[in-house]
């Protein structure tokens, strides 16, 4: 909360809000748009936040009457709903508590509330008008001793702004501000709560816990009835798509996705709308429906060429790798993967996926010098890491077995089945580590071990019915 206590003593100038709509090249949002914001939200009277400032330092009604050139009498008919403060008046109060700018009227709350929503589009689109328009909102904000719903939507918005600048551990002690057990908070900040820890929870890959979060946001739209822009909700739904599309919960994924995507009719450089194909797509490549998933992709690849998207570039030429790796089409598979190593930052997540499908092609190929070299290298950049030397160490045991398939290695097969496989599960890998049972079903085949066959065979169809089960109602 503000402390109230230092407004007498602040010096720091007090940049003005609506300053920034002459410097920035964007159209304010519209009143009537400010108007549908605050439906069922009454913001507390202009003399009820004088009079907490004014008790917060202890002055007195007579010392505040000398203030705005009155008397006590007129303060107090004031703060007995009596009478009201006229624009002198209230420009006076905010001369000498230093308070320029900070909306008291429902008039200026609203308009500020605008503002806020503004910055909050801004962070959404990664603009970086949203880092030059927040200095101006905190001040007045720590500023502002009004009820608590301009201060909590602040708050809740800096939480998105630090997801999106990779500051994950000050966003998470941010959202610890609304777990004290005395806060209140209206429906409007419920939901954002949900969609922020919703948010956090996705960059850190805790996909369970995202779903969880963004459900609970989507339940307070439906059972509440708060107002959203259908642009937000399209973020929403986009969201659980992305949970259910990495937790590999294939038909739960698929629902959501193609809903979502009837939303983005006629917005295909928009994009989200790329990265909702490319989801998509690449649940299409996990129930074999491959040629859908290439028009999608092929088709994602010019639109993000279009926008000149490095980012989006990368993510669709790594799906077209992985395409073309599950249709067994090696050659092709690694082209794509090489183009995406090109562009991805080495050492990240996505460079050493494109590097791993890569060496599995390679293996596949019978390739298997050179699938070494690549094996070792990629161990050297990624020996800070142990899990990470997972993936590598488990392709040392698909080429070993790979090169003799018809003889049994059992340290291969035990480090693959004790490691290997539970690892990807528990990291929702379920695509890939039904890659490896195929490899072990026909290994112990060819090895004269069928009932391990069988078993292998068995576990797929175990996988293969948690990624297709159950059914999401929206």
């Amino acid at each position: 909360m503000v402390v109230i206590s230092g407004l007498t003593k602040r010096k720091k100038p007090v940049i003005d809000p609506f300053l920034l709509f002459e410097v920035m090249e964007f159209e304010p949002v519209k009143a009537d748009t400010f108007s549908r914001r605050v439906i069922g939200y009454v913001f507390m009277p202009v003399w009820e936040k004088v009079k907490r400032i004014r008790r917060a330092i202890d002055m007195t009604q007579a010392e505040l009457g000398e203030i705005i050139l009155s008397s006590a009498s007129k303060v107090s008919r004031v703060e007995g709903d009596q009478d009201q403060y006229t624009e002198e008046d209230l420009n006076l109060i905010r001369k000498h508590f230093n308070l320029i700018g900070m909306p008291l009227s429902e008039l200026e709350c609203v308009a500020f509330m605008g503002r806020l929503y503004l910055w909050r589009d801004l962070i959404r689109d990664q603009r970086m008008e949203a880092k030059i328009m927040q200095p101006t909102l905190v001040n007045i904000l720590n500023l502002c001793p009004c009820d608590d719903y301009l201060p909590t939507l602040y708050r809740l918005f800096e939480v998105l702004l630090l997801i999106d600048e990779g500051e994950l551990c000050k966003a998470e002690e941010n959202l610890t501000f609304f777990q004290r057990p005395k806060i209140k908070l209206c429906n409007e900040h419920i939901y954002y709560y949900y969609y922020c820890v919703g948010r956090l929870s996705g960059a850190r890959k805790e996909w369970k816990k995202a779903l969880e979060y963004f459900v609970q946001a989507l339940n307070i739209i439906e059972d509440k009835e708060i107002f959203l822009f259908d642009e937000d909700a399209e973020r929403l739904y986009y969201n659980i798509a992305l949970c259910y599309s990495h937790l590999e919960s294939v038909s739960k994924a698929m629902l959501v996705l193609i809903k979502t995507k009837e939303k983005f009719i006629g917005k295909e450089t928009d994009m989200r709308s790329i990265y909702l194909d490319n989801m998509l797509a690449s649940n299409y490549i996990t129930i074999g429906e491959l040629k859908e998933a290439r028009k999608l992709l092929d088709s994602s690849l010019l639109r993000a060429k279009s926008i000149n998207d490095n980012s989006l570039m990368c993510l669709t030429l790594y799906n077209l790798g992985f395409l073309y790796k599950q249709s067994k089409e090696y050659n092709k598979a690694i082209e794509y993967f090489d183009q995406a190593i090109s562009i991805f930052k080495i050492g990240s997540n996505d460079s050493l996926w494109s590097c791993y499908n890569k060496i599995y092609c390679q293996i596949e190929l019978r390739e298997f010098v050179k699938a070494e070299n690549e094996i070792k290298q990629a161990k050297k950049l990624y020996t800070n890491n142990q899990e990470n030397l997972i993936y590598f160490e488990s392709l040392e045991h698909i080429l070993t077995i790979k090169r003799r398939m018809t003889n049994h290695n059992d340290a291969s097969t035990k480090y693959i089945e004790g490691t290997t496989i539970p690892y990807l599960i528990k990291n929702c890998y379920k695509t890939e580590a039904v890659n490896y049972y195929k490899l072990l079903e026909y290994h112990y085949k060819k090895t004269k071990k069928i009932m391990k066959s069988l078993n292998m065979a068995k576990a797929i169809l175990d996988i293969k019915e948690q990624m297709y089960e159950g059914d999401l109602k929206l």
